[in-house]
């Protein structure tokens, strides 16, 4: 059995892996972002996007953790944001013109803020918005990953789960935090999103994909076998803690 990598081994994989790409200079003719917040099942989501090969590659590419380890692999200190946006551009827009990018609200708000730079400037033909309406589960599934560094079933865990004590404020604390989150985008942003998809329904669907590429007008030739690697995480302890959580609040 292959032993897993951890986060920040698994990016590196990733920048490594598209720099072996060969394009021909391939322009982004269309381009769509992803917005979500953590834990809302915006990476299994692109997963399957990203498995039509129409839609590129979509990522977190703006994740700090992506910049360093592009800068990591090529030795470079300080990182020129132009010059990533157009190697991103280069080694995961689809032969088709497509790019698409995974954007979490808290990506947004600290280039818009620390780097005075808004991603929206990039240009973006579609906006669609992925979001999960059991936001009680989705704040645990956050602190969870927060503690452990386990975004993902693919990676190792920094922390084993049994030697971390869950308080429930930490679990109401990112509670609060995604809320503000979506609370910004229904008021800044929401004229400019033109699709919505919720995880409780597409979780349900393999075959979702298809679908989205019919609401954003494209199709895909050949069938596809969809078959993420990524798996859910939650375990029956997970559920013990949510619901424990959940009569804290008198939601039960």
């Amino acid at each position: 059995m292959n032993k897993k990598s951890n986060t920040d081994e698994l990016i590196l994989n990733i920048i490594q892996r598209i720099d072996q790409v060969q394009r021909s200079n391939i322009n982004p003719i269309r381009k769509i972002a992803i917005f979500s917040t953590p834990r809302s099942g915006g990476t299994y989501f692109c997963d399957l996007l990203s498995q039509t090969k129409i839609m590129g590659e979509p990522r977190e590419w703006f994740n700090e953790r992506f910049i360093r380890a592009y800068g990591r692999y090529f030795n470079k200190k300080n990182i020129n944001l132009n010059e990533y946006v157009n190697y991103i551009y280069d080694k995961t827009t689809s032969e088709s013109g497509i790019f698409s990018i995974k954007i979490l609200a808290q990506q947004y708000l600290f280039f818009l803020k620390e780097k005075k730079f808004d991603l929206l400037s990039l240009g973006f033909d579609d906006i669609i918005f992925v979001s999960r309406r059991d936001k009680i589960a989705q704040a645990y599934s956050f602190t969870k990953a927060s503690m452990t560094d386990q975004w993902t079933s693919n990676t190792n865990t920094l922390v084993e789960q049994k030697r971390i004590n869950f308080k429930n404020s930490d679990i109401l604390k990112n509670l609060c935090k995604i809320a503000l989150w979506e609370e910004f985008f229904e008021l800044h942003m929401s004229s400019k999103i033109n699709l919505n998809y919720m995880y409780e329904d597409f979780i349900k669907q393999r075959n979702f994909p298809y679908d989205v590429l019919k609401d954003l007008n494209l199709s895909v030739s050949a069938q596809v076998n969809f078959d993420s690697q990524l798996q859910k995480q939650t375990t029956q302890n997970d559920l013990l803690i949510i619901e424990k959580f959940r009569k804290s609040l008198n939601l039960l």
